[in-house]
This record gives structure tokens, C-alpha cells and sequence, in this order.
């Protein structure tokens, strides 16, 4: 069986730089086994547009399927950034943009635990036997499709924190804690050790 694989990825030189570190430790692990996992270095140019295409093109090649969990749950963390500061009090308009009282600190939780939910079920993916198996159909239709659903997750979010804001317990009063929020806290943070030992 063939190992599985993890994708290492370095920059080339940039400017009038003649080695960029980054290239050199990802092209010397090239071929190195790491807890079960085979090593496949790519460099890449520095230029987003044909870094994505390399990535891509190292996606279709190698064939990881461990990392559309990962990158769905960096894409997940980057779209809930952006939604939590839209509805920030103050950063856009005093109440923040689209906002109920419970909005903000609803979205900074869901936020948290859904990236801890999307990092354990990347570990969990990525421990699978078989992992650098042809996964059916094309990496670009899961890419898409990944992308999409955490797109659809953080829209769902964003709209049930504001728009369905009356239906989620009262966590904030005013600019003090309630009661309520120590469980929810609590239960993120425990997402987040749980995904600890996965890892």
C-alpha cells in the first residue's frame, strides 16, 4: 500500500534573493516519512495566482485527500473573521453591521468550535488507511464542493446570528457576561482540547 501523503510547500526566491528557507527545509524533508505520512515537497513561484495553480496541480497529483479538511476549515476561520467584524460594535456603525445584541459574541464562538470540529475531522480524515488513494471523482468538483459547503456553514451562521438571534440563549448582557456564557465558552474550549489528542 502507498503511503500517505502531506504536501510541503516552499516559496522560490523573490526579489534579489538567491535562496528563499523556506524552499530548502521543504526540499530537503522531499521523500521523508512523518508518522506514516510520505513527505511531497512543492515550490512554489511567488505569485498567488500561479502559487494556487501549483498547489492545485499538486492536489491533482498526489492526491491528499486529508488536506480539503484542512483548507475548508482555514477558508471556514477566514470567512467567520470577516463576519465577526462586520458585525464588530463600532468597527462599521456603532451597533456593528447586521447586529443584535448577541450577534458578535455568538458568531466568536461558533467561529471557534466550528474550526476545532474542521481540525479534528481533517486528523481524522488524514489517519484513514488508504489516504493517498484516488478519491472518486475530480479534485477540482472537491475543491468546489468543499468550498462551497463552508461557504453555505458560514452564511447559515451569519444568518441564524442575526437574523434568528432571538432563537439562541442570551449571552451577553450588555457589555457583561451572562451566566449562559460560561457554558458556551466552556464548551468551545473543550472542543479545542478534544482536538488535541485527534491530532
Amino acid at each position: 500500500m502507498p503511503a500517505r501523503i502531506i504536501l510541503l510547500t516552499g516559496f522560490a526566491p523573490f526579489g534579489a534573493e538567491r535562496i528563499n528557507p523556506s524552499w530548502e527545509v521543504a526540499r530537503r524533508m522531499d521523500g521523508d516519512l512523518i508518522g506514516g505520512l510520505q513527505v511531497k515537497s512543492v515550490r512554489l513561484p511567488v505569485n498567488c495566482a500561479a502559487a494556487a495553480r501549483r498547489v492545485n496541480a499538486a492536489i491533482v497529483r498526489y492526491r491528499p485527500r486529508a488536506i480539503l479538511g484542512l483548507a475548508c476549515a482555514f477558508l471556514f476561520s477566514s470567512l467567520m473573521a470577516v463576519a465577526h467584524a462586520l458585525t464588530f460594535p463600532g468597527l462599521f456603525t456603532p451597533a456593528g453591521l447586521f447586529a443584535g445584541q448577541q450577534t458578535t459574541a455568538w458568531l466568536y464562538f461558533l467561529w471557534h468550535g466550528g474550526v476545532s470540529l474542521l481540525v479534528m475531522s481533517y486528523a481524522l480524515l488524514a489517519g484513514r488507511e488508504g489516504d493517498a488513494g484516488t478519491p472518486r471523482g475530480s479534485a477540482r468538483r472537491g475543491i468546489l464542493t468543499g468550498a462551497g459547503a463552508t461557504l453555505a456553514a458560514v452564511c447559515a451562521l451569519m444568518l441564524l446570528t442575526t437574523a434568528g438571534h432571538d432563537l439562541l440563549p442570551v449571552i451577553m448582557k450588555g457589555n457583561s457576561d451572562a451566566s449562559a456564557k460560561v457554558v458556551v465558552a466552556s464548551l468551545t474550549w473543550l472542543l479545542s482540547v478534544a482536538a488535541l489528542p485527534i491530532l
